[in-house]
């Protein structure tokens, strides 16, 4: 799959952020949707056939917590894989994002690089 046929759900609340991270993406060709709420990324995901390759979601989110979608999303064998930022992580609750299917917990603030490195490496393995 080419970087630029990458689906990624950007979930994230203060939207200077979201919009910082998705012209980010946007710029090396990633296929960016985002949402500014759990409520609008669920509904987002309803549709499984037009599910991301990756959902990169915020922890604290004005109607919920970003670790609900990451164990929803996780339960299921067919998930996108899962990234979290935060800046508000205690190192039980790292453990518990990676457990229930986040495969890396970004803290904020932190370098657009390192999210491009963690979508990328993957790819390349």
């Amino acid at each position: 799959m080419s970087a630029s046929a990458l689906k990624i759900l950007v979930v994230e609340d203060e939207i200077g952020i979201l919009e910082e991270i998705a012209d980010f993406l946007r710029r090396r060709r990633f296929d960016v949707a985002t949402s500014g709420d759990l409520g609008s990324a669920r509904r987002a995901l309803a549709d499984s056939s037009a599910w991301p390759d990756i959902v990169v979601t915020d922890v604290k989110l004005p109607d919920g917590d970003g670790l609900e979608l990451v164990r929803e999303l996780g339960a299921n064998a067919a998930h996108p894989r899962l990234i979290v930022m935060t800046g508000h992580l205690d190192q039980d609750s790292v453990r518990d994002a990676r457990e229930q299917g986040a495969e890396a917990v970004l803290m904020k603030p932190f370098a657009l690089r390192a999210l491009l490195k963690q979508i990328s490496e993957p790819m390349a393995a």
